[in-house]
């Protein structure tokens, strides 16, 4: 699920123009009762802009269609909430204007104003009982049926409800030839589309590929029984004509039984389209939290891989992140007028065996991007990845060398092969790979052919003293012997979690958990699931080219780091037995080598560019990995997870 991390949501609607031509003048009567002569109001309803040319995002034209208008014009009050309910007016369509015709009430002078309210597509009669009533009453009672078994559906003779204000919903003069504008209304659900590998903006449908998986089935757990045509007051505002929603306006409680969604909604087991449709809910919490089995979630059946006979079921929950993160904010409420698109990018296990366990154990297997989109016709919608980092590629200077400062020293690119120092020193046969051990996931290298076979050590092996000889090789042995990947991308932020929400994280807790290592293997920002502790070269490739960070990202895209980070590069001295024997017949200890390591290297990106060489990296001594850094996590560009 579309931000979407941290997703700015962009909440649109569909454009309605009224064109107010006022005659007549009321009586002095009390502000219920209705006038013998009110004057005329023509209203000119459209679905889209005039003059787009651009693709309709609803081709089938029954999700935009105006079947039907009613105007409600309200004393002024002090807000809408305030007002009471003077006049309901209904629109008739006048074929030869193609507009509809409406009567309201005029002003008696410029200090008799009104609020005017639109509602579309709607059985009005209870609208005329209500006179009298303030919008927050009416807006408790203009709700939908009960939707008893799902799933909730329109049709081009039952459209979807629809509402909008006059004016931004400030009061106005009702006057003899009174021009309200364009008025912009708002469908009272959300509608949400699901498909599988890479979506396709120009044809509006998903590919598959690269995802062996395939659907047969969608249910809705816990989707609203009602929806309300109007949203609570408070819950909508007006900027420059357009409206949203900023919170949702529920109508009633969630259904018991899961609405269902076949092989008849679902096109060649990629995606369905155009057939989800769910009232407002607010959600809130997390994604594993106590009130996991009490939201909306989505359930998606298929074949994994698909060539399988066993149904596999998985979990989306409303949330920019992957479901696999437990600790996920649900920052993604179900609001009206909003399209949620879920792209499942990547299926790494089996799901449950039903769809029932899905939804009521934690979400395992699945990893997807979710977006969420103007539902606008005559809009284009596009691919629906929210912000989820910057890329940086590994850049020669124009004179050939390596990016470098005086701080850090060379940084070198990460080749497929490497000469790291234990390889010259004891041989070249060492079984240490940096990538194996820490899962880096794919082996994207550039392609040097040097000397070695492996990333070599990725410890500082020898002593401060050693490491305090200025520009000695000891000190950017992190940096030249393990390189940096040529293509990266950088998480916007600083992480946070639920247990860190300062962003201060230990390298390794008490527990003997990698806490640093596994707080960014759980990030899922953008909807990748491959992100991880960056490597010291790395952290020193983002301070070397601050500058061209700084300037092609905007502060509020990426946040370019400060202060001390913590590397995936950790500091020991050389333990005895760690390698025994010389030249080729030498052998390194793995383990004692990878586990005997109590401090790591970490970075300071405060210390200037101009500053003595080596002064970025903690040392002598190196933080214990007890203490606390912050944390920036990457991963490198050329995985499946970038085919789009």
């Amino acid at each position: 699920m579309m931000s979407c991390s941290h997703l700015k949501l962009v909440k649109l609607c569909i454009p309605v123009v009224l064109i107010v031509f006022w005659s007549s003048c009321r009586s002095d009567d009390p502000v219920y009762d209705v006038p013998e002569s009110p004057a005329l109001v023509t209203l000119s309803v459209s679905s889209a802009r005039a003059g787009s040319s651009v693709q309709a995002l609803l081709p089938s034209g029954d999700q935009d269609k105006i079947n039907s208008v009613y105007v409600l014009q309200f004393t002024s009050g002090s807000s809408v909430a305030d007002g009471k309910l003077l006049y309901v007016a209904e629109g008739v369509w006048n074929g030869s204007k193609k507009k509809y015709e409406a009567t309201l009430l005029k002003s008696t002078g410029n200090s008799d104003l009104y609020r005017v309210v639109i509602l579309a597509n709607i059985n009005g009669g209870i609208l005329y009982t209500l006179y009298g009533k303030t919008y927050a009453e009416i807006q408790q009672l203009c709700l939908s049926g009960t939707i008893s078994g799902g799933p909730l559906s329109f049709t081009s003779a039952a459209s979807i409800p629809m509402f909008g204000v006059a004016r931004n919903d400030t009061p106005f003069e009702v006057g003899s030839g009174t021009d309200i504008g364009e008025v912009r209304l708002l469908r009272s659900i959300a509608r949400v589309d699901v498909g599988i590998g890479r979506y396709d903006k120009t044809t509006g449908v998903w590919d598959g590929s690269g995802v062996d998986f395939r659907m047969t089935d969608i249910q809705v757990w816990k989707a609203g029984e009602r929806y309300a045509w109007m949203p609570v007051p408070g819950n909508y505002v007006y900027t420059g004509g357009d409206p949203s929603v900023t919170a949702a306006s529920p109508a009633g409680g969630l259904s018991a039984l899961p609405w269902i969604y076949d092989s008849s909604d679902i096109v060649s087991g990629l995606y369905c389209k155009d057939a989800i449709f769910l009232p407002e809910t607010n959600l809130g919490g997390s994604v594993f939290d106590d009130a996991h089995t009490e939201r909306p979630a989505i359930i998606v059946g298929g074949h994994y891989p698909s060539g399988s006979g066993i149904k596999s079921w998985y979990r989306i929950d409303f949330t920019t992140s992957s479901v696999n993160s437990s600790t996920a904010s649900l920052d993604l409420d179900i609001l009206r007028n909003h399209l949620y698109r879920f792209t499942i990018k990547k299926v790494g296990a089996a799901g449950y065996t039903s769809a029932e366990e899905a939804y009521e154990k934690k979400p395992l297997g699945l990893g997807f991007t979710a977006g969420v989109k103007p539902w606008l016709t005559g809009i284009t919608d596009g691919a629906p990845v929210p912000v989820s980092g910057v890329r940086m590629l590994y850049k020669l200077r124009t004179d050939g060398s390596r990016p470098q400062s005086r701080a850090t020293g060379q940084v070198y690119e990460k080749a497929a092969f490497w000469r790291g120092r234990l390889d010259y020193q004891y041989g070249n046969s060492q079984p240490f790979d940096y990538n194996d051990f820490y899962g880096e996931g794919s082996n994207f290298y550039y392609p040097y052919e040097g000397v070695g076979s492996n990333n070599g050590d990725i410890y500082h092996y020898g002593t401060v003293a050693e490491a305090e000889t200025e520009n000695h090789n000891l000190r950017f042995a992190a940096l030249w012997v393990e390189g940096a990947y040529p293509a990266l991308m950088i998480a916007p932020d600083d992480l946070t979690d639920t247990d860190h929400p300062d962003g201060l994280f230990p390298w390794r807790d008490t527990d003997g958990s990698l806490t640093a290592f596994d707080a960014c293997r759980a990030y899922e920002g953008g909807g990748y699931t491959d992100w991880r502790l960056p490597r010291l070269s790395e952290l020193a490739l983002m301070f070397v080219n601050k500058e061209e960070l700084t300037r092609e990202y905007p502060a509020a895209v990426f946040r370019y780091p400060t202060g001390k980070y913590w590397s995936g590069n950790e500091y020991a001295l050389r333990p005895a037995g760690l390698v025994t024997g010389t030249g080729s017949g030498a052998s390194y200890n793995y383990e004692k080598g990878v586990k005997s390591a109590d401090q790591a290297w970490a970075f300071d990106f405060d210390v200037l560019p101009t500053a003595n060489a080596g002064a970025v990296f903690e040392k002598g001594p190196w933080p214990s990995k007890s203490e606390k850094r912050k944390v920036r996590c990457v991963r490198q560009i050329g995985s499946d997870l970038d085919k789009d």
